[in-house]
């Protein structure tokens, strides 16, 4: 309807503070602003010109394994923050609290992923999912259980090796779950869940090596990719799923990554995957004090049959980031969160108490073309809601 068009222009350059007032004005309107997917990828589409922080506070929260929040608790309070740069020159990025919401009380151990608004819950305990809108703090779907073990009358417990990851089709706008399952240490099921099908189904598919739960992993425009826990060869792969066509691929890591030896964990590859200005990159910390990225330029989507792609050394531009004077303590965690679509980077430094936990984190935010670090202001954030994690 050409009415809906133009309710959608206009209601699509709101905030969302106002989005939720505009809910009650009528069924429609409440409609439009929650289900409807041509407002949700406009609003979307326009609030990338506002960079947000999203900090997520966790009750029990223990961490987080291969990009992913695990967490034993039973709500997550999720506060929203814009980012004001401020003048140029001063040395300090300010985040202004503009939302405070939380998730109704159910259980749940781990989220997987975190796409255009939308945050993918995981109870692993009964192979549970379901996705919570952050903005309109709708719940999207029911907790949904997959049954493809019982359908392929595999007989036996679910193991502890089970892998899910949450991502988005930037062509047909469906967002997609992909989930693996493990009978008896021996038969794995890899299946796909559509956001408003809510049914899990297999697929025949399955990647060129082994994925376990915690291999680092990160979803980039159309593709969720995994740096592997182990590989089946000698040569180093990050796996690739391209979630329109629902294919993997294995992305080779050229070897003068992989055979770089850090200082700071000798000659274990460990790494973390990030998006970095709508690509993919490797990140690890080579000493105290720097830390080294690899952005991935360029994947091909028309060779979506292929199962494997010789990037060569000259996809891959290499920076070092040298990091400020605050992270060099060991004793201090350092995780790291792009801003998307961007060149930014915000970095989390965890302060360790007598007892080994969080106790407190620093924020700065990073820029790789100015290569300038700067610390976040936050203000705004009530003294009772404690800080354990931060998406972007």
């Amino acid at each position: 309807m050409d009415e809906d068009i133009i309710v959608c222009e206009i209601l699509s350059r709101l905030p969302v503070k106002s989005l939720m007032r505009f809910k009650s004005v009528c069924k429609h309107w409440c409609y439009l602003i929650k289900r409807d997917p041509y407002f949700i990828d406009l609003h979307f589409s326009r609030s990338k010109s506002h960079q947000c922080l999203f900090i997520v506070e966790l009750q029990q929260s223990i961490g987080g394994v291969g990009g992913d929040i695990i967490c034993r608790g039973r709500r997550a309070q999720f506060v929203a923050a814009e980012l004001s740069p401020g003048e140029r020159g001063r040395g300090t990025v300010t985040s202004t609290i503009h939302t405070m919401s939380k998730t109704d009380l159910f259980s749940y151990s781990t989220i997987v992923g975190i796409v255009n608004g939308l945050i993918c819950f995981v109870d692993r305990n009964k192979h549970d999912v379901c996705i919570y809108n952050i903005s309109t703090r709708d719940q999207i779907t029911p907790w949904i259980k997959s049954t493809l073990s019982m359908e392929e009358k595999l007989i036996g417990v679910v193991s502890g090796s089970c892998v899910y990851k949450f991502g988005f089709d930037p062509v047909s706008k469906d967002y997609k779950v992909i989930g693996k399952w493990k009978i008896l240490d021996e038969f794995e099921i890899w299946g796909v869940l559509t956001v408003g099908e809510n049914t899990w189904r297999k697929i025949d598919e399955a990647p060129p090596c082994y994925i376990g739960p915690s291999a680092p992993s990160v979803y980039v425009n159309g593709f969720i990719y995994w740096f592997p826990s182990r590989y089946t060869g000698g040569d180093g792969f990050i796996v690739a799923f391209e979630v329109g066509c629902e294919k993997f691929r294995a992305l080779q890591v050229p070897t003068f990554i992989l055979r770089q030896r850090s200082d700071y964990d000798g000659d274990k590859v460990n790494v973390c995957l990030l998006e970095v200005n709508g690509s993919v990159a490797i990140l690890r910390r080579m000493t105290v004090c720097d830390i080294k990225l690899w952005i991935y330029g360029h994947i091909d989507k028309e060779n979506s049959k292929a199962t494997a792609i010789n990037s060569g050394d000259k996809n891959w531009t290499e920076k070092k980031i040298t990091l400020p004077a605050v992270c060099w303590d060991r004793n201090r965690f350092l995780c790291c969160d792009p801003i998307s679509g961007t060149d930014q980077l915000i970095f989390e430094i965890h302060q360790k108490n007598s007892d080994a936990l969080p106790d407190s984190v620093y924020l700065y935010s990073y820029e790789l073309k100015s290569k300038n670090f700067k610390p976040i202001k936050i203000s705004g954030i009530p003294s009772s809601v404690p800080i354990d994690d931060t998406k972007t």
